[in-house]
């Protein structure tokens, strides 16, 4: 995965640095880190920070067909729930304390992809810790299709979380490249198993990582 951009605040001024510049630009004590976005074809990742060593999913994006994003918008208006809509991408608010971003063939961030886009890194799945899996699997399946949830995997939590990632399960393509970034962010490292031809990605953040250098 390559680093497209990191962000950060100068003040209340959220300033865009690019991959060259490195993690140095947040020694400065007036800048504060934001969020570090990677991207490998046609996958796309963007990690943050909170105020809290635990993870925090606050959003996730799908490209949908202009049919299902139709379906979404008439289901979430229904049911009074918070719909941004932009150029871009919309975002419409979920019960899971999650957003849920559509990127349908209307909106400037549409991408078609082929095969070679997909042939380094792919979502195997994603596993989120909730308060109820049933709900959320229903919700979700009703909202995206039933193919969905082949990627999107749900269990109960055990705490208070209401949408929590546990873990992020990647294909890595048997033929490509053997080496891949193993730091994102403090705190959160790649390991990649090319055995099994899979990456796990480790969100857990300690006390100490919440401020990279």
């Amino acid at each position: 995965m390559q680093v497209i951009a990191r962000y950060g605040y100068t003040g209340a001024e959220l300033i865009r640095f690019s991959p060259e510049e490195g993690w140095s630009v947040f020694d400065d004590e007036n800048t504060r880190f934001r969020q570090v976005q990677l991207q490998s074809g046609a996958f796309d990742l963007v990690l943050g920070q909170r105020n809290s060593p635990e993870p925090y999913m606050e959003h996730f994006g799908v490209m949908v067909s202009e049919d299902r994003y139709q379906r979404c918008l008439k289901r979430f208006t229904s049911e009074n729930y918070t719909i941004q809509e932009r150029t871009n991408r919309s975002f419409f608010t979920t019960p899971f304390g999650v957003r849920l971003e559509l990127v349908a063939p209307h909106h400037g961030g549409y991408r078609t992809f082929n095969a070679s886009d997909h042939h380094i890194l792919t979502v195997q799945h994603v596993r989120f810790a909730v308060q109820d899996p049933q709900q959320c699997s229903s919700f979700f399946s009703d909202a995206l299709g039933a193919e969905i949830l082949t990627q999107l995997h749900f269990e109960r939590a055990t705490d208070s979380s209401k949408f929590r990632p546990v873990e992020i399960r990647l294909s890595s393509a048997p033929g490509g490249s053997k080496s891949m970034m193993t730091t994102l962010l403090p705190g959160i490292s790649v390991q990649v198993d090319h055995a099994g031809v899979q990456t796990t990605l480790d969100t857990r953040l300690s006390e100490s990582d919440k401020n990279p250098t």
